[in-house]
């Protein structure tokens, strides 16, 4: 290019006001520049890491019976949605059905009791009884009373909800038929006949809105006092999380609140057969292509906490991130890529990485400003995705050079060592 020559516009001794310029349009397209217009877009600094959907910890319970006994009735299988006080099985237990009948007998003897304490101090008033005989009637009430509350208590143990203000107003006549289906939900009580039902029945109730993973219990299985056993596994996979392996050297960027984007490794293989790897171009990619990862089975999450330590194994530090499943998109223990998202530009100005060129004390790019000459322009560079680049000392619209950008910089440089700079 002996034609090229650099034109200085202006007394400034940096890169300001030179522009490379060619005899003609003619000579442009010959030597082979090529010029990309500056564009808008959405730019993300991110950190990749590898990772596993796990269920929320808070929202995953291992269930087991309360008392012994045996399974008398299983009532979900694995897959099923369950809500907060379903009955997921139904337990026989002697010590449940001996736990009622003390509660019962409990409520009888306080009755009696408080009875005997109202005649006595009516009669007391008359001066036909003694203020001992009344203080024996009261000191016996109170232990009657002492006894019922750890009846009580023994069937709240159980899981078993129940009002002794709600049974005193009970008919003693229908105090037994209600405690046999204390705890039992409506929709199975329907189910029984009252008559002669075993009052030994204990619910194993879910204790939140879930899906059943897991189920152990059998019919008719022996659960033993000592020995207990994990009869169903409940999980709410609307609410899950993605464990991350963060390489310890990255830690410095993370933080709570930081947005994440996972995708399953599934889907990232059927994204790479869709879209295989292009041949070199100079054209920019198209908008958010930091999020080409996304798919429909991506998920965005925000990070709620981070491990203080380094797993022992992986040497890598565990950074969890939940997010929302409500769809259903992912399930626990798939594998996949997370992008860790740490500072986003909304409005960058950016342009291919080829289009700028180092002179040695800064960054610059060729701005086409006639369709023979191509203006210095020294800019800062940004964030970097892939094959573009945020600069700032452009203007949008303005047409850089990407192929021959490295020509027209030996062109400049010539001209400084001729000049002596």
């Amino acid at each position: 290019m002996s034609e090229v020559r650099v034109v200085n516009d202006s007394t400034d001794s940096g890169e300001n006001g030179r522009r490379i310029e060619f005899p003609s349009a003619e000579a442009v397209a010959k030597a082979g520049i090529r010029v990309e217009p500056v564009q808008v877009r959405r730019m993300v600094r991110y950190i990749t890491a590898s990772g596993m959907v796990d269920y929320d910890p808070a929202r995953y319970a291992r269930l087991t019976s309360r008392a012994s006994g045996s399974v008398w009735r299983v009532e979900k299988e694995i897959g099923d949605v369950v809500h907060k006080g379903d009955a997921l099985a139904i337990i026989d237990s002697n010590e449940v059905g001996q736990a009622k009948g003390d509660l019962m007998q409990s409520l009888t003897q306080v009755d009696l009791r408080r009875q005997t304490v109202e005649r006595l101090e009516a009669a007391n008033k008359r001066g036909a009884v003694s203020d001992q005989s009344l203080r024996e009637a009261q000191a016996a009430l109170s232990e009657a009373r002492i006894r019922l509350s750890n009846d009580h208590q023994r069937l709240l143990n159980f899981g078993l909800p129940v009002r002794l203000d709600d049974l005193a107003k009970v008919p003693h006549d229908q105090l037994a038929r209600q405690l046999r289906l204390l705890g039992l939900p409506e929709n199975i009580q329907k189910q029984l006949d009252t008559e002669t039902l075993t009052a030994n029945l204990l619910p194993l109730k879910a204790p939140f809105d879930g899906v059943v993973v897991q189920r152990t219990a059998a019919s008719g299985e022996i659960i033993e006092k000592n020995q207990p056993k994990i009869m169903f596994v409940l999980a709410d996979v609307r609410h899950l999380h993605v464990d991350l392996d963060v390489n310890p050297e990255d830690m410095g960027l993370m933080r709570t609140g930081l947005e994440v984007s996972f995708t399953p490794t599934y889907a990232l293989q059927k994204s790479e057969i869709r879209n295989p790897k292009p041949e070199k171009s100079t054209s920019l990619p198209p908008a958010n292509s930091e999020l080409a990862m996304s798919d429909s089975a991506s998920v965005i999450a925000k990070v709620s906490h981070i491990s203080p330590e380094v797993d022992e194994k992986t040497r890598r530090v565990k950074v969890h991130a939940e997010f929302d499943n409500s769809e259903g998109r992912l399930r626990p223990n798939d594998f996949g890529m997370g992008r860790i998202f740490i500072r986003e530009e909304p409005k960058a100005l950016i342009v291919p990485s080829e289009a700028v060129q180092s002179d040695g004390s800064s960054s610059v790019v060729f701005v086409r400003t006639s369709d023979k000459s191509f203006a210095v322009r020294p800019v800062h560079t940004g964030l970097r995705d892939g094959s573009v680049v945020e600069v700032r000392g452009v203007q949008a619209g303005e047409e850089v050079v990407t192929t021959g950008s490295f020509a027209l910089l030996s062109e400049l440089l010539k001209e400084r060592i001729a000049g002596g700079d």
